[in-house]
């Protein structure tokens, strides 16, 4: 079980790397992550929660091709924040459990 610790070592890490100006798409290229995909990936989850947040279920869209949703102006403000969240998480959890990130992260497992 990853516990904790081990988390709040990786988001330290990470962290440490933004400090010392490491862009996305760098933290990506080192985690063998492709950016466009984490990005899109990040919009989606973001713009799911945006909808919940509005009342709307975001299970009644379609599943089959894109669609055109509206989001309440105070809300789509918050849409960087999630997609930030949601990519920092992302890559906090790869370097987690990713055998090969382990490996240089966690040589004593």
């Amino acid at each position: 079980m990853i516990d904790y610790n081990e988390i709040a070592k990786v988001c330290s890490e990470l962290d440490a790397m933004s400090d010392q100006g490491a862009t996305v798409d760098s933290i990506c290229a080192h985690r063998g992550v492709n950016p466009r995909g984490l990005l899109d990936a990040a919009t989606q989850r973001a713009t799911r929660i945006a909808l919940m947040v509005q009342g709307q279920d975001p299970r009644r869209l379609p599943r089959d091709r894109t669609s055109h949703v509206h989001i309440e102006p105070s809300i789509r403000a918050d849409l960087k924040w999630l997609e930030v969240a949601f990519i920092d998480g992302f890559l906090a959890g790869r370097a987690i459990t990713d055998p090969s990130d382990r490996v240089q992260r966690f040589p004593e497992r």
